[in-house]
């Protein structure tokens, strides 16, 4: 083989090995750094700047998921950790012959909304 040939070939070959490393390098900074962020978002630090929902918004995503036909006050909400308890309860209106118009509230169950997402979670 020719010397030019060989000069040339291990150029190429330096060449592309100093790219697969550049590019490996480039990834564990981007790991590194991802990792970071997500500590971050786990720390209690991030968790203190969060807002919480409020009570009223509670109630709203309690109707969006019964309806209006649910009985729920603010002052029935109890905050324990980073959840929100209450009991719900469905009002069914009913008419009876002998009687215009009575009201029967029905359990739903105890139910938990986590006070930073939102999520709720039924009763078992």
């Amino acid at each position: 083989m020719n010397s030019k040939k060989i000069i040339k070939i291990v150029i190429l070959a330096i060449v592309m090995v100093s790219i697969v490393v550049l590019i490996d390098i480039i990834h564990n900074k981007e790991s590194e750094t991802n990792s970071n962020k997500l500590e971050k978002y786990k720390s209690d630090e991030y968790i203190k700047d969060l807002k919480p929902i409020s009570k009223a918004n509670v109630i709203n995503i309690l109707k969006a998921e019964y309806g209006d036909v649910i009985s729920v006050s603010e002052n029935q909400i109890k905050q324990v950790g980073d959840e929100y308890l209450v009991e719900v309860y469905l009002n069914d209106e009913g008419e009876d012959e002998h009687e215009e118009e009575h009201m029967h509230d029905t359990s739903l169950g105890i139910h938990k909304i986590n006070r930073f997402t939102g999520e709720l979670i039924l009763p078992n």
